[in-house]
């Protein structure tokens, strides 16, 4: 009966999980792009200075909802800051999370250009190749201490995993409103059978931002793990 209610919840969260999300984004007419002045930090308006639309682009990827990157690469288009530096990493950094973790959202991304000497550059480099490179241990960079986990989003072995712990839990200092650390960590406790605290991070980052669906789906699988199948089938269906 466990094994028919799992199959149950997974094909509910396959289905309505998709097609919600694709109804959406297909459907729906994004969201206005708003005046923010632009302030450039030389002459040549190759790099944003700290402070204003750069700021507002950095927040809106680490938050890491759907809706928050989607809006982070439209700034970066209808800025026309694709070409430079910061433009270049944050559009790989917010077209790679988008792609990663939430690939039943079909949306045109940007092509990852990296550039080659940004710290980010290596991370995603190796992160795409499987390899984890943890951040520095003087590092306060939100992006620095949650990307390379995009390395373990496949990976299975606890022991693996836990490495990741350390600099999660930094980050969880550094942004209490971004759905990425509290996600990952959800993914790293279920995987190593802690379901009640994978539930405990996977509803933290589901209360930051509902659109955030893989956490809802984690928060299923987990229910039906705990033995509360009814809940992880409500869950899906409310």
């Amino acid at each position: 009966m466990r094994g028919s209610l799992k199959n149950v919840a997974g094909s509910l969260t396959l289905t309505v999980f998709s097609i919600l999300f694709q109804l959406f984004f297909s459907c729906s007419t994004p969201a206005p792009v708003l005046e923010t002045p632009l302030d450039l930090s030389d002459s040549s308006g190759q790099s944003p200075r700290e402070g204003g639309i750069a700021d507002e682009i950095r927040r809106l990827v680490e938050q890491g909802s759907p809706p928050s990157l989607l809006r982070a690469l439209d700034l970066i288009r209808s800025r026309d800051l694709g070409q430079s530096e910061f433009g270049r990493v944050m559009n790989a950094a917010a077209a790679t999370l988008m792609r990663r973790l939430y690939p039943e959202i079909s949306v045109d991304l940007p092509t990852v250009d990296l550039p080659l000497t940004h710290p980010y550059s290596r991370i995603l480099k190796d992160a795409e190749n499987g390899a984890y490179t943890p951040a520095s241990a003087s590092s306060s960079d939100y992006l620095e201490l949650v990307l390379p986990f995009i390395a373990f989003l496949n990976e299975t072995r606890s022991e693996r995993l836990v490495s990741a712990v350390p600099e999660l839990n930094r980050a969880s200092e550094i942004n209490q409103s971004s759905v990425l650390d509290p996600y990952f960590r959800g993914i790293i406790a279920e995987r190593s059978g802690d379901y009640e605290l994978a539930m405990r991070h996977y509803s933290s980052a589901y209360s930051r931002s509902a659109d955030c669906y893989p956490a809802a789906l984690g928060m299923a699988r987990v229910y039906t793990e705990l033995g509360n199948d009814q809940e992880s089938i409500q869950l899906l269906t409310d």
